[in-house]
């Protein structure tokens, strides 16, 4: 169609269907997006029920110093079952950590206190979706201004290492299978289902422009 020339129906019919083709790829997409998302729950072969993960790690807390370590579900009502070792350096037999776990929030504490040699503990988070573990090893610790060392006098002020099991448990709602996995095979579907959906259309219509 020239600059002058006045459009024609078809032409403008077929402006109508593209623009609302346009409109219905978002409206489509939206849908599907959020039909596949807890469809594609790769890691938990269900819908909904619970999400678990187990995990473990060994550090060192070094004297005079502690250390503090959060889980990874990061969801509510989780359910914490876990156990660790200490291990003294140095040729020490103390094998001691002050331990305590909580709430992120603030909204639960629980002080353990002591610990020699190893622990079993358990935690539930309540409505808090995240809880951190402290390791203390600020055993007779000698401060000069702001900056603090072990004292060599104490037998429990070296470094330990700590090895560290965990289980967490919790729930499975619809935000928890919003991980980033899920999302990307969910936007890949989409992507995918309105590039076939356009290519239809449009072998469509140059059907039509032929005849």
């Amino acid at each position: 169609m020239g600059p002058h020339e006045k459009p024609k129906p078809q032409d403008c019919l077929l402006l109508l269907k593209r623009l609302f083709f346009r409109r219905n790829v978002f409206a489509v997409a939206t849908v599907l997006l959020t039909l596949l998302l807890p469809l594609t729950n790769v890691a938990g072969a269900t819908a909904l029920g619970t999400v678990e993960k187990s995990w473990s790690e060994t550090f060192v807390a070094v004297g005079a110093n502690s250390v503090a370590l959060r889980g990874i579900l990061r969801l509510a009502n989780t359910q914490v079952n876990g156990s660790f070792t200490v291990h003294s350096c140095c040729g020490y037999s103390t094998n001691d950590i002050s331990f305590s776990i909580l709430n992120v929030d603030f909204s639960a504490f629980k002080d353990y206190g002591v610990v020699v040699d190893s622990l079993v503990f358990s935690w539930n988070t309540g409505t808090s979706e995240e809880y951190e573990m402290h390791f203390d090893n600020k055993w007779g610790q000698v401060c000069t201004g702001n900056v603090c060392y072990p004292d060599p006098s104490h037998p429990s002020s070296h470094n330990k290492t700590i090895e560290l099991n965990v289980r967490e448990v919790a729930p499975s709602t619809f935000s928890s299978l919003l991980t980033k996995s899920n999302i990307i095979i969910g936007v890949a579907a989409v992507v995918g289902a309105g590039l076939a959906v356009s290519a239809i259309v449009i072998l469509r219509e140059t059907r039509k422009r032929k005849q």
